[in-house]
């Protein structure tokens, strides 16, 4: 074999090379921007459940409202487009000794769901389920012990 049929014949590789990559490439694009889109928005229900938590909290805080009255507030603030599991853990309400004051402290949990099935795929082989568990939880001072 020449030098001329080994250059003839890289040539031919090359274009080879670059469809394999016109086949695989759409592929890996939509697996990196499916992830992106995926946890960007477990991000942003991250931090809308932040809100819902702290709201709620300062609310009852403020307003000296029943367990079953905090609880359903902070139902009424959650997003009618949130279909996973949303849970209001039990409400605490603990005694300051140095400031003689009183706290309320809330947690509440989400299942958001993946949106892109790659990842919904993933985490059911990982977890058996297709979302992922976010919490927050805020503690708020009872009014009249913030003067």
């Amino acid at each position: 074999m020449g030098v001329k049929a080994l250059l003839t014949r890289k040539k031919r590789s090359r274009g080879q090379a670059v469809v394999e990559l016109a086949i695989v490439f759409p592929f890996f694009l939509l697996i990196i921007v499916g992830g992106i889109v995926d946890f960007g928005f477990s991000i942003y229900n991250y931090l809308t459940l932040q809100q819902i938590v702290s709201d709620t909290a300062s609310w009852g805080a403020e307003n000296k409202k029943s367990d079953a009255e905090i609880t359903e507030y902070a139902n009424k603030l959650k997003p009618t487009w949130w279909k996973g599991e949303y849970k209001i853990h039990k409400l605490e309400r603990l005694e300051l000794p140095e400031t003689k004051g009183n706290v309320i402290k809330l947690t509440i949990t989400y299942e958001t769901p993946m949106m892109t099935p790659f990842y919904q795929i993933l985490l059911d082989a990982a977890r058996k389920k297709t979302s992922i568990l976010i919490a927050a939880m805020a503690v708020s001072k009872e009014s009249e012990f913030l003067r």
